[in-house]
């Protein structure tokens, strides 16, 4: 069984992997920007956790390194950043997008099993931890790497998320096969009590949660469609791509209904619910 799980593991992540190294560079175009709604999120996570100037702290699944480069900023030239991902194409992004640092390192690496020679003060983990497939191995191995009194953030999205589920919950209804069979479900951790219960059984404590709902508008239908389209991967854009006219037509329509209660003067605005979780080991 031990041997099975890793198998189905390895899998999932080669996919994740395969996705995210061909969406790394629109994705970093479209959202790793402080201000671009959720990502608002970044330095209330920061703030929550307490990064200080000095600090030792480990970004993991650190993407093309919007937080990695906030880090940077609040522990100085006295701390030391490590930022962490298993995608190669997003951290060669990330290292092209910082400033040159010797306080700044990157390293690709599974966060279930990396394994460090000192420990951090902090590690931070930003819409990063409902891709691990074994995310409760991934909070163990993490905590091992921080300091006793060291701090942990975590930043999942929320359950009201329309400018996703709008799309999500038609597509599927019209491909079926759109997802994956076995990928991990990133709504996992998109409640208070299981985000809470993941890293309270990992042995961590003093653990708050805060609940906030940004903005974000992405003009109107049509844009919004169209930016969707763009962003996700090829096999998913592909079946999109393989509806025939009325179907689509038909699709685009259901999806539309959907962000009418979002819709004012032909302008959706979505809300984005966060969750945002400090602990202490």
């Amino acid at each position: 069984m031990g041997s099975e799980k890793q198998s189905v593991n390895f899998s999932n992540k080669k996919r994740c992997m395969d996705v995210w190294n061909e969406v790394a560079p629109r994705y970093h175009k479209k959202w790793a920007g402080p201000a671009t709604g959720p990502f608002g999120c970044t330095q209330e996570m920061l703030h929550l956790v307490g990064i200080k100037p000095g600090n030792r702290v480990l970004d993991v699944a650190c993407g093309t390194g919007a937080v990695t480069a906030e880090l940077v900023k609040l522990v100085g030239s006295d701390g030391h950043i490590v930022g962490a991902d298993m995608s190669k194409t997003a951290l060669s992004i990330a290292k092209q997008n910082s400033v040159t640092s010797s306080n700044l390192d990157f390293i690709n690496c599974d966060a279930e099993t990396v394994k460090f020679t000192h420990t951090f003060d902090a590690v931070t983990c930003q819409f990063g931890v409902f891709f691990f497939p074994d995310a409760p191995a991934a909070l163990l191995n993490l905590k091992s790497a921080i300091e006793d009194g060291g701090r942990l953030g975590i930043v999942v999205h929320g359950q009201n998320t329309p400018y996703y589920t709008c799309f999500i919950e038609e597509i599927t209804r019209w491909i079926p096969d759109y997802a994956k069979p076995g990928m991990p479900a990133l709504d996992r951790y998109s409640q208070i009590t299981p985000l809470y219960d993941l890293v309270s059984d990992a042995g961590f404590k003093d653990i708050i949660v805060k609940d906030i709902t940004y903005e974000f508008s992405p003009g109107d239908f049509m844009s919004y469609w169209d930016g969707y389209i763009r962003y996700i991967a090829k096999p998913y854009r592909e079946k999109i791509e393989s509806l025939s006219d009325a179907e689509k037509t038909k699709l685009q329509e259901a999806i539309r209904n959907r962000t009418i209660p979002y819709t004012k003067n032909n302008t959706i605005t979505f809300p984005w619910q966060v969750l945002i979780l400090a602990a202490t080991v």
